[in-house]
């Protein structure tokens, strides 16, 4: 199909490491903060000629996604010149994605050109962050109805663990 941007996308990404070497042994701390957010414009069927109903039938998916992770990681261990080495620490990771997703069967002419992601008969109504089907009747320049699914997707995970280990030269 014609007429679609793809995917666009902004990235941050960051990370500080803190390392302290005391007498006895050793801290680290590691701390790291990602953020993306991408919108991408796809026509999921690969063509603008799908024929079905004797006209074009056109998929387009619309879909926005914000994605933030922040994590944090301390470390206590041994100095390394030590017969018996250490290791103890805790990791905390906290992820949120927030997607938005619009999916449009749209049958349009073939001279109509690309159909609008939201037409006029949904004006007002943000079909990316409110579930729901959507129908819409023949609208200049689409002379033929478009029916659409939105729906969000909100998803958080939070990710702990303590971990360690022990070990022991013989040389």
């Amino acid at each position: 199909g014609g007429g679609y941007d793809g995917l666009n996308s902004q990235s941050l990404r960051s990370s500080l490491t803190l390392n302290w070497n005391l007498s006895h042994f050793n801290v680290n701390s590691i701390t790291a903060y990602h953020q993306d957010d991408s919108t991408n414009f796809m026509d999921g069927d690969n063509g603008d000629l799908l024929p079905a109903f004797g006209s074009p039938i056109l998929q387009q998916i619309d879909m926005d996604q914000e994605t933030e992770q922040l994590s944090q990681e301390i470390r206590i261990s041994s100095k390394d010149d030590a017969e018996l080495r250490w290791l103890a620490g805790i990791y905390v990771g906290e992820e949120e994605i927030n997607i938005r997703r619009f999916d449009r069967l749209v049958n349009y002419p073939v001279n109509a050109g690309p159909p609008f992601f939201i037409p006029e008969c949904l004006s007002g109504v943000d079909t990316r962050s409110e579930v729901g089907m959507y129908w819409c009747p023949g609208n200049p320049p689409v002379s033929a109805p478009q029916i659409g699914v939105g729906f969000p997707l909100q998803q958080t995970t939070t990710t702990t663990a303590i971990f360690g280990s022990l070990s022991y030269s013989f040389t």
